[in-house]
């Protein structure tokens, strides 16, 4: 169902982005906060629940 609603680009709109983008002129500084706020936002956030995950089943069958 989703995939009906979603509408292909046309090239002027891909044209007008790739124009856009690279106007922006994304700086270093900008790539790194990119990246702190991805580790804080998605993958430290998936560390500690399969942590939690992991220890929970470690308890449950007695290995702790």
């Amino acid at each position: 169902m989703i995939w009906r609603r979603l509408k292909k680009s046309t090239p002027e709109q891909e044209k007008e982005f790739k124009e856009n983008l690279e106007k922006e002129n994304v700086g270093i500084k900008d790539f790194v906060a990119l990246l702190v706020s991805a580790f804080f936002v998605l993958i430290l956030p998936c560390i500690l629940i399969l942590g939690g995950i992991g220890l929970l089943l470690l308890w449950a069958f007695g290995a702790l």
